[in-house]
């Protein structure tokens, strides 16, 4: 997953046991979704600076996990933030719930260039 900026990329992850019934996505910029496959049930989820050994990992059932990323602008600036750096202030919200069967990856609301691609 690309993000807006490196420096601080804020994270909101939701768990579910079946698909999001909201689609609305009027305060998102940019909205994907993919499918990841956890053979062995541990999501490392870790910024551009870190390697995956340096976070504790989540765990899952081992399986197929469809992930939706939303894009969501945030006037929130943590102090440690680099204002001189480009890029847009984004909070990222992951939904994942188990999947049965892997579907292709969906782009259900295109965002801006640079950052959405």
């Amino acid at each position: 997953m690309g993000t807006a900026r490196y420096d601080y990329v804020p994270v909101v992850l939701e768990l579910l046991n079946s698909p999001p019934q909201d689609s609305s996505f009027e305060d998102a910029d940019h909205v994907v979704e993919a499918d990841l496959d956890l053979p062995s049930g541990k999501l490392a989820i870790h910024g551009g600076t870190q390697l995956p050994g340096e976070v504790e990992p989540l765990y899952l059932e081992p399986g197929w996990y469809r992930l939706r990323v939303s894009y969501v602008q945030t006037d929130y600036q943590p102090s440690g933030s680099n204002e001189d750096l480009p890029g847009d202030h984004l909070e990222y919200q992951i939904t994942i719930w188990p999947i049965e069967v892997p579907s292709e990856v969906r782009v259900l609301k295109q965002g801006h260039d640079p950052w959405a691609y």
